[in-house]
This record gives structure tokens, C-alpha cells and sequence, in this order.
């Protein structure tokens, strides 16, 4: 049973919480404005009040998201201990099904997009209380979750200088009021949802449902607090409340239970720029912000100059003959004009070429000061050579290679909190299938073959699972893997009973390449003996090869910047240099 805590205990903690919660006030103040201004003006109409034509943030965001959560993450469990290969195996098969089962990829995308505005957060535990799916139908009763929880639905210890030193921390969700009386101790004492004020005005999810003045539901809603209390290792579920009252201050809580999941909590966070003796990191977004929106004024600017460009004639007092004459004329007649100075071409100026070089500069400053998002994202060659451009691409940013270990360590965190779940607890029986050869067994892992330890077993995430890869970067993987290694290594292979089994190869190549057609023109008959013998290494067949050398001038994406700077600013520059604008990037 779970330790009580007193009423009194109750009214600091719902007071301490509502003064942590007003402190993170302008954190979600910010978070919800970068929100704005990535969403746009065309989003819905509570995105940006200004319109955003030019989002370095969106591309920035999208391109690091996809390096550092673009995969599925896949589980090597392993044991220096001999007598637990067995069950290792079985532990990494039940969490790689868990984390397909829950759409964990979706969720670390989740955290992943969220630490760039403010800061990634992810809720671990397993659903035991009722006997429905109440908290959505992804989450299975007794089955370990993941949850993805945002910044104004969270509140942690502010007075706290690091992690390990809160008294409390916890996230507020909504469930149905029928299903909260139910399953909670305290359940009655839940109030449904009234939708009469502006109370959950700075929510990130009213930038597509706006208001919840006069809002109906299907279903009477309420909205609860788990907090977790690190000292005591219980979660404490209490009412929300309603403003800046994140929850009511009554002494009252609504249930109790114990924490058996793992040491660290049911939640985990994810930082990518810590400040020293601050839990609140300074997020990618609060550093990039400034220039995003400094390049979209200009953007707009142009814009208006743009729209302002005009050419107009212009007609002297008395020259309205020669005026009607000219208006009516077609492009190359000749007309008989009285005076051709009674007509006269008025040109407003567009874009100003000085801006505009500005706004190119500033695109450059983005994508270095970024961490170099042209080679990161693709988005044009940066050297004069495919092997120079992959050297760049794959070592672009040290800002990348960083990120990606704190992702890495935070996925690893979270699959090891799910495994321990999933492994600890009495009444979980997975069914799995093992493999002999080409035989499936199917099996059951149950309670008692997981009699050891869980600190026993070693976890690790591939580190390369976590990106995605396409069906042409896997194609070109098992290209190379059979050109490197199998052809030279054929005589060994086959002295060792290692054989390719190209039936599978060619499927897979049609598969990858969206090539129905090598089903159709490849002819799979039952395999035919080869003839008993010495085995001969194989050879390349003959070929005449003749290279030529061709010198085709190319441009860069700085490059290209570059001459047009120059030539917008009236700078004198070669002519090789002007004719780089028209060559095309590569």
C-alpha cells in the first residue's frame, strides 16, 4: 500500500505546484510564439498574424528532426552471463514488439520536434487501473506505454537548481469524467470541463481548434495531475485547476499509488543545450528565432516593394491627343505624335537590390550559424566533387553529432524504462516465434522465465535505426555488401555451405526499386544440383574500359550567393564569376 500523505502535505504540494507552474508561464509563452511562427498564417486561424513566406525555422526543425528520429528504433539486448543468452533474446524480441505495437518512433518524433522549441518530454509507465483503454485506444490495460507530453501540460519543481534534486514533478490530461469516477479512489470529487472562459487559451493545441468558449463534447471530460513525488516514489493524481491554477489548492487529492517502474521515474527528459544550474534548457528555436523572424520582415518588405513596382505614362496639359494616340497604338506601330515630350514613361522601383543581397546573406548566416542545414538538408552541393560533397555532408556539423548522442542516450533511457516494465511485471505472457533455421517455433515468454535480475541484461540502440534510411540507401548497401565481400569471398563461402540464395536477392531488388516487373520476367523453378567438384574462385569477366576527362565548369550554392551579392551591390567582378548565376548547382 502506498504511503498516505496528510492533507496538509497535499495543500503544499497543490501551492507549490501553482507557483512552479507560473514560473514556467514564460516558457510557454515562447514556445506557443515559435509554435506560431513554424505553423504560419495559413495553418488555421490562430497561426501567425503575419504571413511567413520565408520559414527558416519549418526547414531547420524538419531537416534535424529527420537526421535524428527518421527511423525506427530497434533494441540489441544482451548479458555477460551465459545462462541468460537465452533469455536475452526473448527480452529483445518482446520490447521491439512493444515499441511497434505503441508507434515509438512516432512518439521519440515527438519529443524530438518538442526539445527544439522548448524542451522533449517523454511519460513512461504501464496502465493498470481499470479494465478499458481509458486513456486512448493505444494504450492497451497492462501493456507499457510511452507518451509524448508538451510544455503547458507539465510542471516540474522550479525551485530545483538540477533533475536529481526535485521534490516533484508531473503532466495534467484529460479523460473521460465517467471513466475518472471510476477507476480513480477519489473519483466523485472530479468536476466536469465548463467551456465559458479562455482558460486554456495558451495551449499549443488551440493553434488548430481555437477557442473552448461554448465547446460541446461527445462525453463529459475532466482534467487530472499525475505528479510524481521522488522521495516517497508515489504518484499522487489531483484535480486540475482552472486559469493560472494549474491545480486546485483544496488539501484533497483524488488517488494514490506506489511507483514500481524504474529508479528514475515515470518521466524523462529530453535537453539539447543545458544552462549550468538551470533545469530549463535555451532550446534550438529561442536561439534561432531572432534571425527567422528578422529574415521574414525583410521578406515581407520585399514583398510590398515588389507589389509596388509600376510603369505609368505620363501626359503634359494639352498633349491629351498625343496621350489617346500612344494608349491606343499596338506594340511596333508608328503613330504621328504632335510632340513626343508630351508623353512620358514614369518607373517606380521595385526590389531594392541592396535588401535583397541582405536577405541572401542572412540565408547563408542561417544555414552556418544552423550548423551548415545546406549540406545537413540536401539542399545544394558545397565542393566541386561528389566525394568532396559526401565528406561534407557526413561530417557537416559537430552540432549534429551532438544532438544525435543526446538523442541517442535519451531513446536508450526510455527503451531500457519500457523493458524494465515490461519485465518486471507478474501478469505480462507475450507470445514469440523462434526460429531454427528455416522452422518457426512459436513460443511464450512468461513470468517465470524472467526469474533474473533486469540489471542484469546490457541495452544498446542501433545507433543508426534511429534515421531513416531509404529502399535505394539499402539497395546500395547490399550492392556493395555483395561486390565487397561476397564475390571476393565466393570460394570460401561455399567451402564453409554459404550459398546467396538470388531468388530472394532479385526480389528484393524489385521490391526496393517499385519494379513489379522483375516478378514477371524472373522464372523461380525448384533449384538444380551442381555438379560435385573442385570449386574455382571467380573471375571478373574482360572488359575494355576508356576514360575521358571532360571539364564542365560548375557553380555552388555560395558560389551562386556570392556573384549575386556582387552583382546586386554594384560591385565589378569577372565575367566567369556573373556567368556562374546561370550555371546549374552540382
Amino acid at each position: 500500500m502506498p504511503e498516505t500523505p496528510t492533507k496538509a502535505e497535499i495543500l503544499r504540494l497543490q501551492r507549490a505546484i501553482n507557483w512552479s507552474y507560473r514560473q514556467l508561464k514564460p516558457f510557454r509563452e515562447n514556445d506557443m510564439q515559435a509554435m506560431q511562427q513554424y505553423v504560419g498564417s495559413h495553418y488555421s486561424e490562430h497561426g501567425s498574424s503575419k504571413k511567413v513566406p520565408f520559414s527558416l525555422m519549418e526547414l531547420a526543425i524538419s531537416t534535424y528532426t529527420q537526421r535524428l528520429s527518421g527511423g525506427r528504433p530497434r533494441v540489441l539486448a544482451t548479458t555477460p552471463h551465459r545462462q541468460l543468452k537465452a533469455q536475452a533474446a526473448k527480452l529483445k524480441r518482446g520490447i521491439n514488439n512493444l515499441l511497434e505495437e505503441i508507434d515509438f518512433h512516432e512518439t521519440v518524433a515527438e519529443v524530438v520536434q518538442a526539445a527544439f522549441f522548448s524542451m522533449g518530454i517523454l511519460k513512461t509507465g504501464l496502465q493498470v487501473r481499470g479494465s478499458m483503454e481509458w486513456n486512448g485506444f493505444m494504450h492497451d490495460v497492462t501493456q507499457p506505454f510511452a507518451d509524448s507530453v508538451t510544455l503547458d501540460n507539465w510542471v516540474h519543481d522550479m525551485a530545483a537548481a538540477r533533475w536529481d534534486k526535485i521534490q516533484f514533478c508531473g503532466d495534467r490530461y484529460c479523460i473521460d469524467l465517467e471513466d475518472g469516477k471510476d477507476i480513480f479512489k477519489h473519483g466523485d470529487n472530479l468536476k466536469a470541463l465548463s467551456y465559458t472562459g479562455e482558460t486554456q487559451a495558451d495551449r499549443t493545441n488551440t493553434l488548430s481548434k481555437g477557442s473552448d468558449y461554448n465547446r460541446e463534447d461527445y462525453r463529459e471530460q475532466t482534467e487530472v495531475w499525475d505528479v510524481w513525488d521522488p522521495r516517497k516514489n508515489i504518484i499522487i493524481v489531483l484535480a486540475a485547476g482552472e486559469g493560472d491554477m494549474a491545480v486546485e489548492e483544496n488539501g484533497e487529492y483524488i488517488d494514490v499509488a506506489d511507483w514500481n517502474g524504474p529508479e528514475r521515474g515515470p518521466y524523462r527528459l529530453l535537453r539539447f543545450n543545458p544552462v549550468r544550474g538551470n533545469i530549463m534548457p535555451v532550446p534550438p528555436v529561442g536561439l534561432w528565432r531572432d534571425m527567422h523572424e528578422l529574415a521574414n520582415n525583410i521578406m515581407r518588405k520585399l514583398d510590398r516593394q515588389a507589389r509596388r513596382q509600376k510603369s505609368v505614362y505620363g501626359v503634359r496639359p494639352g498633349g491629351e491627343p498625343d496621350g489617346n494616340t500612344a494608349m491606343t497604338a499596338n506594340d511596333g506601330d508608328m503613330v504621328k505624335l504632335m510632340d513626343p515630350k508630351n508623353v512620358t514613361k514614369l518607373d517606380f522601383p521595385g526590389v531594392d537590390p541592396q535588401m535583397l543581397a541582405f536577405l541572401i546573406q542572412l540565408k547563408n548566416m542561417a544555414s552556418w550559424l544552423w550548423g551548415n542545414l545546406d549540406a545537413l538538408g540536401g539542399l545544394s552541393p558545397q565542393a566541386d566533387t561528389l566525394g568532396q560533397d559526401r565528406l561534407l555532408s557526413a561530417s557537416a556539423s559537430q552540432r549534429l553529432v551532438m544532438m544525435q548522442n543526446t538523442v541517442l542516450t535519451f531513446t536508450t533511457g526510455s527503451v531500457k524504462g519500457l523493458g524494465e516494465l515490461l519485465y518486471t511485471d507478474p501478469f505480462i505472457v507475450l507470445p514469440q516465434t523462434k526460429r531454427y533455421a528455416n522452422i518457426e517455433v512459436p513460443v511464450l515468454w512468461t513470468p517465470e522465465d524472467r526469474e533474473a535480475d533486469f540489471i542484469q541484461y546490457n541495452f544498446t540502440i542501433e545507433p543508426y535505426s534511429l534515421q531513416y534510411r531509404s529502399p535505394s540507401e539499402r539497395l546500395e548497401t547490399i550492392r556493395q555488401t555483395m561486390l565487397q565481400i561476397a564475390a571476393p569471398f565466393a570460394q570460401q563461402m561455399m567451402g564453409q555451405g554459404v550459398d546467396i540464395d538470388f531468388e530472394k536477392l532479385f526480389r528484393i531488388i524489385g521490391e526496393y526499386t517499385g519494379m513489379d516487373e522483375m516478378n514477371d520476367i524472373m522464372i523461380y523453378t525448384n533449384p538444380r544440383h551442381t555438379e560435385e567438384g573442385p570449386v574455382r574462385a571467380m573471375q571478373s569477366p574482360v572488359t575494355n574500359r576508356i576514360n575521358t576527362r571532360v571539364n564542365r565548369p560548375g557553380a555552388t550554392s555560395q558560389g551562386k550567393d556570392e556573384a549575386m551579392v556582387n552583382n546586386l551591390m554594384g560591385f565589378g567582378q569577372q565575367p566567369a564569376q556573373s556567368a556562374q548565376m546561370a550555371r546549374p548547382t552540382g
